[in-house]
């Protein structure tokens, strides 16, 4: 089989996946309770989602027959850039957050939980980095690893109740944010910098929710 049509089909494939454990708990209950309900108010968070990037990465990453380091697994030249990294985290993630004051109308200011900080910057944004910069931006580049985060995140629409207009602007906007994480990965030559600026992005969006 041609090696451009292989890496194709495992990047359809994971896509796939990936969309299926996403929907997937708004189809299923445990006994009288909806299995997104219960993710989101009672352990709080959808653990089946973030989990699938880690198991996808696994099995990728051991189909590849490379090292951690390969993937962007290792310090790289992070320390190297740790000033620009402060300057330009600090400053797109301040921008993001004067536009959606500005887009959102209304909006109130709460302190997030520390299970939202903790599972944000260690869970979710490692997890996501792991297998979007570190295993599809390695094998395929920066445009196809941030079309297709940005696609994932508009599939969303699926396995919540959201309008249209808001899955295709969460879209656009983690297209956005993949090529950002993606130029901070390549810069750095680590997931843990885009990691870090995923997961302090996350946890800002918690900062200001609509009234």
């Amino acid at each position: 089989m041609n090696i451009l049509l292989k890496k194709l089909i495992i990047l359809v494939i994971s896509i796939l996946i990936l969309f299926y454990l996403l929907i997937l708990p708004k189809y299923v209950s445990i006994g009288s309770i909806n299995l997104l309900e219960l993710q989101r108010n009672v352990i709080e968070w959808n653990y089946i989602g973030v989990t699938a990037n880690y198991l996808l990465f696994i099995i990728l990453f051991k189909y590849s027959k490379k090292t951690l380091s390969n993937f962007g697994v290792h310090i790289g030249k992070f320390r190297k850039n740790i000033r620009w990294f402060i300057i330009i985290t600090i400053f797109l993630i301040t921008l993001f957050r004067i536009i959606a004051i500005l887009t959102n109308g209304s909006l109130k200011f709460q302190v997030p939980t520390i299970s939202t900080i903790i599972f944000q910057l260690f869970y979710v944004a490692f997890g996501e980095e792991l297998f979007w910069r570190g295993y599809v931006q390695t094998e395929y580049g920066i445009g196809i690893a941030s079309i297709s985060f940005g696609f994932i995140h508009f599939l969303n629409i699926f396995g919540r109740d959201i309008p249209l207009t808001q899955a295709i602007i969460w879209g656009i906007t983690a297209t956005v944010l993949g090529f950002i994480m993606g130029y901070i990965r390549k810069k750095t030559d680590s997931i843990y910098a885009s990691s870090i600026f995923h997961g302090l992005f996350n946890i800002s969006n918690h900062f200001f929710i609509p009234l």
